[in-house]
């Protein structure tokens, strides 16, 4: 024995989960959607992946692309309940930080913070997978942020390169 005291297990988004020192958590929801959580010993912080099943190389429509990385950009953009600023705010407030990307298989959100904040993420999580809004000014701006990115990556050499090598796999 360490010394240290386990906490006794809580319920989170459906399944009991550890709260010990050094053990992560996964689990799978019905959609396909992978969450894990990672707590650093002796609990002090959290990282919370969200990984969806879906990337680039689900987009079947010829000619069209960029469709994942466009709804990444989207789950950044809020619900009704807390829209964009407010999401923001709170991240701060908890010290919480967020980022995602958008590979051929998968796209992930992760976040990482204090461990205090993890309840209040995991319901600002929720709310953001299952009311996220969708509104035409914003997808005319974050559609033309998406192409940007992609134009400025598809200038390097090394970009294009992979785009090739891709193509082959």
């Amino acid at each position: 024995n360490t010394g240290q005291r386990k906490a006794a297990p809580r319920q989170f988004s459906g399944r009991v989960c550890s709260r010990a020192p050094g053990t992560g958590q996964r689990g799978q929801q019905r959609c396909g959607h992978q969450r894990h959580v990672a707590h650093s010993s002796p609990q002090r912080s959290f990282a919370l992946y969200g990984v969806v099943g879906v990337g680039s190389r689900d987009e079947v429509e010829a000619g069209h692309s960029g469709f994942a990385h466009f709804f990444e950009h989207m789950m950044f953009k809020g619900t009704k309940s807390t829209p964009a600023p407010a999401r923001t705010a709170l991240l701060g407030r908890l010290g919480v930080d967020e980022s995602g990307y958008t590979t051929d298989d998968f796209t992930t959100y992760h976040l990482a913070g204090p461990s205090d904040a993890l309840p209040q993420i995991i319901a600002l999580e929720g709310d953001r997978y299952q009311h996220l809004s969708i509104e035409e000014a914003l997808v005319k701006i974050e559609s033309r942020a998406v192409l940007g990115e992609y134009n400025k990556d598809a200038a390097k050499p090394d970009e294009k390169a992979f785009e090739v090598l891709s193509d082959l796999a």
